[in-house]
């Protein structure tokens, strides 16, 4: 952006929409159309100061800026395999860079109504996040089980898609507080729920060889979990590629009804995993992972009741 210091002593930003008004490139029926003439004043004072043309600097600076998001659509449309993309922009700037943009990639351009609020609300909906504590100093199955139902139903009361809800659940020792957070896509009524795309086994595989090598890959619920039982790390993604835990330690995957074994396999890796600070004993943390949910267990007796006859995985080690 560029800023103008005025007269009166206000100032004003030159902005794109300022660039696409100043070169003619706005439709005198859009949101994004304002005062040329006022516009080709900014930019002939900035001209002055940057020796350069009026024209000139608003061209470059729509030329910067074209080139900024013609990579990101470019990338984005190569990612969801588009062959024949249209461009739907929106935003109260749609009208100015939304169709110079267009018109540099040689795509058809569209402008909704209601185009300058439509980015707004896109914003604040195509996600919903609900995240809640509790002060409970030795939360129970039961204080756990709770409040994840009250999370995931408030994300479902907001519009969450019940398929895309993810829901986290940690301890906070040092206030004595229990965390949940629920994280869903908005269901809308066309069956398209925004986002980036689901993440394959292979596509994780090279994700997570960035952090450790000859990786086992299995999913687990939602979630991929990532083993390299050579270096001790374990790591846990979602389905989107994105890192939910990195642990050095070690993960036991449970299949069905454990029948006491998960006790029996347990406990030994609780003990390989317990640390000495001085004259202090560290006891490690544990994780379960089922289905949409991963839940820190600051209770290890509770850790087989709560997985059930369920597949899953607990995670010991030290974050």
């Amino acid at each position: 952006y560029l800023v103008l210091r005025l007269a009166d002593g206000g100032h004003a930003a030159l902005t794109n929409t300022c660039a696409a008004n100043a070169l003619g490139r706005v439709h005198t029926d859009d949101y994004a159309g304002g005062d040329r003439a006022a516009a080709e004043a900014g930019f002939a004072v900035a001209g002055a100061a940057l020796r350069l043309p009026a024209e000139e600097v608003a061209r470059r600076m729509l030329e910067a800026a074209t080139e900024v998001l013609a990579d990101l659509v470019t990338a984005v449309s190569a990612q969801h395999q588009l062959t024949r993309p249209m461009m739907i922009a929106v935003g109260g700037g749609a009208g100015a860079l939304g169709r110079v943009l267009a018109e540099a990639l040689g795509l058809e351009c569209t402008i909704p109504p209601g185009a300058e609020v439509i980015s707004s609300i896109g914003d604040a909906l195509s996600l919903v996040r609900v995240e809640r504590e509790r002060t409970v100093s030795r939360p129970s199955t039961a204080d756990v089980d709770a409040l994840i139902a009250e999370v995931e139903a408030e994300a479902l009361a907001a519009g969450a898609a019940p398929g895309s809800l993810q829901v986290q659940v940690s301890t906070i020792s040092d206030r004595g507080a229990l965390r949940a957070v629920a994280l869903g896509a908005l269901a809308l009524g066309s069956g398209i729920v925004p986002g980036r795309p689901e993440l394959d086994g292979h596509q994780i595989a090279g994700i997570a060889r960035d952090e450790i090598d000859s990786a086992e890959v299995t999913p687990v619920g939602r979630y991929w979990l990532v083993m390299n039982p050579a270096s001790g790390r374990v790591l846990l993604f979602d389905r989107f590629g994105d890192a939910v835990l990195s642990v050095r330690g070690e993960a036991l995957l449970i299949r069905g009804p454990t029948n006491g074994e998960l006790t029996a396999r347990l406990a030994p890796a609780l003990a390989r995993h317990i640390r000495h600070v001085g004259p202090v004993t560290v006891a490690p943390t544990a994780w379960v992972v089922q289905g949409s949910r991963v839940r820190e267990m600051t209770d290890h007796q509770a850790i087989a009741p709560t997985i059930g006859d369920g597949h899953a995985a607990v995670i010991v080690g030290q974050e």
